[in-house]
């Protein structure tokens, strides 16, 4: 049985479109596409094609470059690089408890109460899927609260310059 998606309904005819793979994120009106010469011909709703050279960044063309959307993989490729920073101990264990690692985002990480999982398993899991679980459990493990390690996540996109770009704690 194929899932059903929820889509959200624009509220006017400028409004951003549903993607039709997942009714959750948005697409612009190609109408309302702002888009720097030289044009491609593309389907893309957004890109950005740049010259770095010796710390010299050239933005060659952009197409809906700073048109605000949902942060998806990036949130997890943030969260992998918070934790090379903290150091994570790859051959640690983690032993689930679904009161303080069980994430509400509909996604089901097969695990049971009291399974022990190493952390490097965890961290694969957090970069080849969208699971939360094991991002929690890996937080758990650098004795860190939640909130805690996604103030230092925004320290992050500060430092990279991401003036408009923020994280939320929403697990």
């Amino acid at each position: 049985k194929k899932p059903t998606a929820t889509f959200f309904s624009p509220p006017t005819s400028t409004a951003p479109m549903p993607f039709i793979e997942t009714g959750l994120m948005y697409a612009l009106r190609p109408e309302l596409a702002t888009v720097s010469a030289p044009r491609f011909s593309t389907e893309i709703d957004s890109y950005l094609v740049a010259k770095i050279n010796n710390n010299n960044f050239e933005i060659l063309a952009e197409k809906n470059a700073d048109v605000p959307r949902p942060l998806a993989s990036l949130t997890k490729v943030l969260a992998a690089y918070q934790m090379i920073q903290d150091s994570v101990d790859l051959e640690k264990t983690v032993t689930y408890n679904p009161a303080i690692h069980k994430a509400p985002s509909g996604y089901l990480y097969k695990i049971s109460a009291g399974d022990t999982i190493q952390n490097k398993d965890l961290f694969n899991a957090l970069l080849v899927s969208s699971f939360n679980t094991p991002s929690l459990m890996l937080i758990n493990s650098l004795n860190k609260t939640k909130t805690d390690f996604v103030a230092e996540m925004n320290n992050q996109v500060s430092n990279l310059g991401l003036e408009k770009t923020y994280l939320q704690r929403r697990i």
